[in-house]
């Protein structure tokens, strides 16, 4: 097999998407869920870790397991069904949202986590926007259906009033929202039963019934659950594979993250229905097929990951060709030469080293300044993406050539080598001083100020970084 239809069959093994939604609707748990169903994890740890079971994978600070949220992104990497799952849990609160912002852009599919009692939220709403700017396919997963909630034709329709995305469901659920039986699957009318297992610790227990002895068995709800099947099938609401790439459509799904109810279909349907990676536009305007020479971009710095060491993790999104550990990689602003031999793949915040990468894997780097969110690196000829802004970017990362940044000093940074560039890029990637996070937090930067003057950015709290010095650091600057 030659090297490019080797890096072709790689590639479309690949499924890369993360996890968006208002904070508390259940993201990391959601992804617990998917790791627990991959068979990557024996069991699901709670948010919380209350009851003598660990905490989530994704909540890896210390400071998100004592107050049960999502300060920084998490990547985990896992196999299922001979595929390489890439799934990023992102924060809800709009305090990191900048991080969010960052990293869906290196993802191909999202998944948009609802609560079935709340609907599309404002933060929702938001990340959505940034989704459908970049024109990334979207699948709704509707969560916490075993509890108290709204109707589900309801939540159809504000999902097509408010975002003009035509929701089609590929299951449906039987009984109301905290009665919560099972789903049946649109594909062949057949019902999916879950049960739950003690502290939802383990994958649910699931029995499959056909029409006629789900019919006996849940009587009113399997009834029910059929008229507002009728009225899916009169509207048409089918699934259709290309409207769902071009992001006019989004499969929905009904479960409950926390008793693991639902999650397998999801997994599957990220499996069958989320798109594999494709060609990334360049600069020029032609796309980048995944069988060109190594290109990447940086899509998120992480510090102090390692409590033994603060270092500083450089997360890169292959987008063509094949990573090999070892590889000279050129800076896309500089085109400086930088060796990968510590080139890494996590899960949550344990490092595996690894020898390779297709298009649509992520790994991780432990590497100084000067890189930064968005920088791009590539193996032979020189080449940029655009970076990430504190607004939602107006376009995606792209590989293309770019001229040298200059490298002379500026005032306040005398006898400095960090190209001009680079010092502009550290206060706008970074988010500004309202932005990024610091100890332990994303995009923690450190490195020289900007041209007025020698400001130095250290990791300080999280979620909120030191700025000391220039105006470069400064919002606005």
């Amino acid at each position: 097999m030659s090297a490019a239809s080797t890096i072709t069959a790689e590639a479309a093994r690949r499924r890369t998407f993360a996890v968006i939604s208002h904070p508390d609707a259940g993201k990391s748990t959601l992804t617990e869920a998917l790791a627990l169903h991959a068979r990557v994890i024996g069991e699901a740890g709670a948010v919380h870790g209350k009851g003598g079971r660990r905490g989530v994978v994704s909540d890896w600070m210390a400071m998100e397991r004592q107050r049960g949220i999502s300060i920084t992104s998490a990547v985990l990497q896992f196999g299922y069904r001979d595929l390489v799952i890439n799934l990023l849990d992102t924060p809800g609160h709009a305090d990191f949202s900048e991080d969010t912002y960052r990293v869906l852009t290196a993802v191909d599919c999202a998944v948009m986590l609802l609560d079935a009692a709340k609907g599309l939220e404002p933060q929702t709403l938001k990340l959505f926007e940034v989704c459908r700017h970049r024109g990334i396919p979207v699948i709704t997963f509707i969560n916490k259906w075993d509890r108290p909630g709204r109707e589900p034709l309801a939540l159809l329709d504000e999902i097509e009033q408010r975002i003009a995305l035509r929701p089609t469901p590929l299951s449906w659920p039987v009984g109301i929202a905290g009665q919560f039986h099972g789903v049946i699957e649109r594909r062949d009318g057949a019902m999916t039963a879950f049960h739950r297992t003690p502290g939802g610790a383990t994958a649910a227990v699931e029995e499959r019934f056909d029409p006629a002895e789900a019919a006996q068995r849940y009587g009113p709800d399997w009834h029910r659950a059929q008229e507002e099947l009728e009225l899916l099938d009169l509207t048409g609401a089918e699934h259709d594979q290309e409207a769902f790439l071009a992001a006019k459509t989004t499969p929905v799904l009904f479960g409950a993250a926390v008793a693991n109810f639902g999650v397998r279909q999801l997994l599957d349907t990220l499996v069958e229905y989320a798109p594999p990676p494709g060609p990334r536009p360049v600069r020029d305007g032609e796309p980048r097929p995944v069988t060109a020479p190594f290109a990447g971009f940086v899509f998120k710095i992480q510090a102090n990951m390692n409590r033994a060491h603060r270092d500083q993790v450089a997360f890169v999104r292959v987008c063509s060709g094949r990573f090999t550990r070892g590889m000279t990689v050129l800076h896309g602003d500089t085109g400086r030469p930088f060796a990968t031999k510590y080139a890494q793949q996590l899960f949550g915040a344990d490092r595996e080293t690894i020898d390779e990468a297709y298009p649509g894997t992520w790994w991780a780097w432990s590497t100084p300044p000067p890189w930064a969110s968005g920088t791009p690196c590539t193996r032979g000829r020189r080449c940029a993406s655009r970076r990430c802004r504190r607004s939602p970017p107006s376009t995606s990362p792209c590989c293309a050539r770019r001229t040298p940044a200059r490298t002379s000093g500026s005032a306040g940074a005398s006898n400095s080598s960090t190209p001009r560039a680079w010092s502009r890029c550290s206060a706008r990637a970074g988010g500004g001083a309202g932005s990024g996070a610091g100890r332990g937090g994303s995009d923690a930067v450190r490195g020289r100020g900007g041209p007025a003057g020698g400001g130095v950015r250290r990791p300080d709290h999280a979620g909120t970084p030191a700025v000391r010095g220039g105006a470069a650091d400064r919002p606005g600057g």
